[in-house]
């Protein structure tokens, strides 16, 4: 398969970052990966595990004559790095990242790439992304080259990104095993508040619930609800900082369903019960059972 870039440099060599970087060496879109860390230690084993060819803490480094660099930290990071990247880049560079949330992150890449671009006199295409795809767990030790495979990849162009870059970033995804949608940042925050940043929400609640000594009680079922909840704590704190309006509906929308579900319990219509348990369930199968 030919190289669609000589080299990718990946902001953030964790579990993301990483799984990236290993797919694209794997699948030979790339000749070689710079890994960007915050830590030697991080780097270190991202090396020891693959997934780069060559590491540095410095992003001025790592990022000056790159083809494409992937910004892989929290989204609280994502401006900041946008910002020291830019100076950097070479002109025509693809700029993106992996952050679930993307209207913040584009607007504020737009509003600082006015200045900073044209201080340099050069073309920066950024286009926002989202793989939704991950685990719980992190760091490059859990790198997974098949961990895009089957996902959907959002990308939300800026308004610096011309189509070329556009294509090529798609086929990036597509190499790695991802379904690419492009749609407006504003829509992909509202989708993800419902089918990403909700259900997180909920698994922190349930797990809040559980006394200490209940635990032991549980079977496979709590188990499931409540495994995302093993998560970074500070990257979804993070998260909902950058989503907050289109989470807090959310909660309302989960709040009116559980309201119902209350009630019908209070005036014990068992039949409204198993009828709107039975709409849940076919909604579900309809999806994951095709």
């Amino acid at each position: 398969m030919n190289n669609i870039f000589d080299t990718c440099a990946i902001i953030g060599t964790g579990l993301i970052g990483a799984s990236i970087g290993i797919g694209v060496k794997e699948n030979g879109t790339v000749k070689r990966v710079v890994g960007i860390g915050r830590n030697q230690t991080t780097i270190d084993t991202a090396l020891r595990r693959g997934t780069i060819d060559f590491g540095t803490l410095s992003v001025e480094e790592g990022v000056t004559g790159a083809d494409i660099v992937i910004i892989g930290t929290p989204v609280s990071m994502i401006p900041g790095k946008i910002k020291e990247a830019i100076p950097h880049l070479k002109d025509g560079a693809i700029l993106t990242d992996a952050g679930s949330t993307k209207t913040a992150i584009m607007r504020e890449f737009n509003e600082m790439y006015a200045g900073l671009s044209a201080n340099n006199n050069v073309h920066i295409n950024f286009i926002g992304g989202h793989p939704i795809a991950g685990s719980e767990k992190k760091g490059p030790e859990y790198a997974d080259p098949s961990l895009y495979e089957g996902s959907i990849c959002v990308l939300t162009p800026s308004g610096s990104c011309d189509d070329t870059a556009l294509a090529k970033l798609n086929e990036f995804w597509t190499r790695l095993g991802a379904n690419v949608i492009v749609m407006p940042p504003e829509k992909h925050d509202e989708i993800l508040s419902i089918t990403s940043h909700l259900p997180q929400l909920a698994a922190y609640a349930l797990t809040n619930i559980v006394q200490p000594d209940q635990w032991k009680f549980s079977g496979g079922g709590l188990k499931d609800c409540t495994r995302i909840a093993s998560s970074d704590p500070k990257m979804w704190a993070d998260i909902c900082g950058q989503n907050e309006a289109n989470i807090s509906a959310s909660i309302d929308l989960m709040i009116k369903e559980l309201s119902g579900v209350k009630d019908a319990l209070k005036m014990k219509d068992w039949n409204k019960l198993e009828d709107y348990f039975a709409a849940a369930r076919d909604n579900r199968d309809a999806f994951y059972n095709k």
